[in-house]
């Protein structure tokens, strides 16, 4: 059987048992800087980081670690739109510094298209048709060849407003075995969570993250708590096994990198570091699942 030929009712489309899937129900929520700091705190630990941008439009991970000059043999959506051969190289080997004088940390990336801003009318077709022939194989062929590169991938995918939500929820069951799922500290941001996780990716929800909350509102008992109760409600709904609430911090957002080595500047602020405390936590859980199969 050829490799995207379709496949047989009974097959299933596994996904590399080492890959986690960043996604997010609303803009603005972080899930990027998420996966992306993730990234960093793998390499940072001697372990080799494959994050895959999977946003054509706006392919933020891409823009924060290479600008907008990179050019490659393939995207992620040139693949699994059937515009490149199947044994074309999808990812770039780079080299970020995140301090002045430190070790610069490595990673693959593997950005959405070939060059920023070049969706072709067959991605925008991989994209929202609901029966695109061969793209849960060729996601799921992609998803094994940069598990093989990276002792751990990360996809960050696009909010799937960009793309309908059929192909949305293949994609990403393919690609990823288990999921982040990143919401803001407002009750909206809950529901819609609530509802799409549960209809889309039962039973496959590692972790919930309640992203940018104001420092503010952590310090104050009666918000904290009420913030954390509501987590606990959503992590129980939908299922996710572990909960992190990670404080906003400005240091985090907005940071633009160009080119490798790149130079991201450290920042001393106190909610920065706390942050990352939190992240590099979560990090063990997921380094756990991916390396034993278990929580």
């Amino acid at each position: 059987m050829p490799l995207f030929g379709r496949k047989k009712k009974s097959e299933v489309l596994e996904p590399p048992p080492n890959s986690i899937g960043v996604v997010g129900f609303k803009g603005g929520v972080g899930k990027t800087t998420i996966a992306v700091e993730l990234s960093f705190l793998l390499a940072r630990r001697g372990m080799t980081p494959s994050l895959v941008d999977w946003d054509p439009y706006n392919a933020r991970a891409s823009l924060k670690i290479l600008g907008k000059g990179w050019e490659t043999e393939c995207g992620a959506w040139n693949y699994v739109a059937g515009e490149c051969d199947e044994k074309a190289n999808l990812s770039l080997k780079v080299k970020v510094r995140r301090e002045e004088g430190g070790k610069p940390l490595e990673l693959f990336l593997t950005p959405p298209t070939k060059k920023y801003g070049e969706v072709s009318d067959r991605i925008i077709e991989a994209l929202g048709n609901p029966n695109f022939p061969g793209r849960a194989e060729r996601a799921n062929a992609l998803a094994k060849k940069v598990s093989v590169i990276g002792d751990i991938v990360f996809n960050d995918f696009q909010v799937p407003s960009w793309m309908g939500l059929q192909a949305f929820k293949e994609i990403v069951n393919v690609t990823s075995r288990w999921l982040i799922v990143v919401v803001d500290h407002m009750p909206q941001s809950f529901r819609q969570t609530e509802h799409l996780a549960k209809t889309l990716f039962p039973n496959k929800i590692l972790a919930l993250i309640v992203n940018r909350v104001p420092s503010a509102l952590l310090t104050n008992q009666k918000d904290s708590k009420e913030i954390m109760t509501r987590a606990k409600e959503l992590q129980s709904k939908i299922g996710a096994k572990v909960i992190v609430i990670v404080p906003f911090d400005a240091a985090l957002y907005d940071q633009t990198t160009r080119g490798g080595p790149v130079l991201v500047a450290a920042s001393k602020d106190p909610s920065k570091i706390r942050s990352l405390r939190i992240l590099n936590r979560l990090l063990n859980v997921i380094i756990d699942e991916a390396t034993s199969g278990s929580v």
